[in-house]
């Protein structure tokens, strides 16, 4: 996000264009939870928007960018700036999350492998880890965060569709904890195997942009043939050479390394999330706390309207 935020710079003026690089969450703070991560989001953009006006300046257009994480996050703090009305005063225009998880993380594949990463990481990443892993029951909704954040009715979704442009940018090789089907939220990955597809780079963009029209082309199953046949007795050679290695030696070392660390961090993190929820860390968090659901959200508002009337009336 340095490098976009980087590029933006050398494009544009601060005077033509504000950037808010969120700073609450950086480091082991995402350990913290989505929700609560989306709070501090938030906030900031309601300090900055704040502070702007305070100085004489009037911010008109708003994109918000998230990498990882951050996508969740965003999409979550777009859902309370929608609630608390502030989206109405400005032009939404771009929201694009790079390689964010919007499925969670949990593997639909099978093997001991793939169960362990299930258990573990759901267990191991404090709260982030279960509502990743979709076992986590958010609030008093009884359903998973991610689903929640999904549901057509929500403050979520209705902030969403504010924006004019909403982009999904994801790897579609070499990341193993955020893949293709969950970052692009699609059923198919084309991606599997790349031996037997062309891939299409967006003019311009070398090899790292696929275009989205006609991103890839199937080779021809001849072709595709002789290429597996020359290459397939080596690369499972040394699949299997490197699956003993991994699993013999350096898995143990890497787990038991891994498994203290997020203990001491999800320790850290319940310390943090209980410093949230009192005040103590500085949010008042009862202006974050606000129906989720958008029929509600219009019951609370009639209902304060109405208490409104009858204390002027009085």
């Amino acid at each position: 996000m340095r490098n976009v935020a980087k590029a933006l710079r050398d494009e544009y003026s601060e005077d033509e264009l504000h950037i808010l690089p969120a700073e609450k969450n950086r480091g082991n703070f995402t350990y913290d939870g989505i929700g609560l991560g989306g709070e501090r989001v938030c906030a900031e953009i309601e300090d900055k928007l704040r502070s702007i006006q305070e100085q004489g300046g009037k911010i008109t257009k708003l994109s918000i960018a998230g990498y990882s994480l951050g996508g969740l996050v965003s999409r979550y703090a777009v859902g309370l700036l929608y609630a608390k009305g502030i989206l109405e005063d400005l032009e939404c225009m771009n929201f694009t999350t790079f390689a964010s998880p919007h499925l969670g993380v949990r593997t639909p594949h099978k093997g001991w492998l793939n169960n362990v990463w299930n258990v573990l990481g759901a267990r191991t990443l404090s709260i982030s880890g279960r509502q990743l892993f979709t076992i986590d029951k958010f609030r008093d909704t009884n359903r998973p965060l991610l689903a929640v954040l999904a549901d057509p009715n929500s403050i979520f979704m209705s902030g969403l569709k504010k924006f004019k442009r909403r982009t999904l940018y994801t790897h579609i090789a070499n990341d193993r904890s955020v893949l293709h089907y969950t970052s692009a939220l699609t059923k198919h990955d084309p991606y599997t195997n790349l031996e037997k597809v062309n891939l299409n780079y967006l003019e311009g963009y070398g090899a790292v942009i696929l275009d989205p029209d006609h991103p890839i082309v199937f080779l021809p199953k001849r072709q595709r043939d002789t290429l597996l046949t020359d290459c397939e007795g080596l690369r499972k050679w040394v699949k299997t050479i490197m699956f003993i290695v991994t699993v013999g030696v350096i898995m143990p070392i890497r787990l038991a390394v891994f498994l203290i660390y997020t203990a001491v961090q999800t320790v850290r993190s319940a310390n943090r999330i209980k410093a949230h929820e009192s005040g103590a860390a500085g949010l008042k968090i009862e202006q974050y706390r606000m129906s989720l659901c958008i029929k509600e959200t219009r019951e609370d508002v009639e209902k304060a309207y109405k208490v409104l009337n009858r204390s002027q009336k009085q």
